[in-house]
């Protein structure tokens, strides 16, 4: 039960994880979900009469886009932590 506790961690407001890990972890998990379904989808196409008769071409396109959609969802909050100057307080 110790990653339900991490996401109930990163969820929680206050804690000491930033919405910015719970972002890029849930981006990720997403797009491991709908490989996985792709990855099933091939599989039985196979199984179904032994050769695959999806366009793969589409299917490359479709695996871009979702590297694509996590790294757009996430780059601003990556630049931003990198860029974020740290330590200095306003007087």
């Amino acid at each position: 039960m110790k990653p339900f506790k991490f996401f109930l961690e990163l969820i929680k407001e206050g804690s000491e994880y930033s919405s910015r890990s719970f972002s890029i972890v849930a981006s990720v998990i997403i797009g491991f979900i709908i490989g996985i379904v792709i990855a099933v989808s091939l599989m039985i196409d196979v199984i179904y009469d032994g050769k695959i008769d999806s366009d793969m071409d589409g299917i490359a396109w479709i695996l871009a886009g979702i590297g694509a959609l996590i790294t757009g969802g996430n780059i601003g909050k990556i630049f931003k932590s990198k860029y974020e100057k740290k330590g200095e307080k306003d007087v």
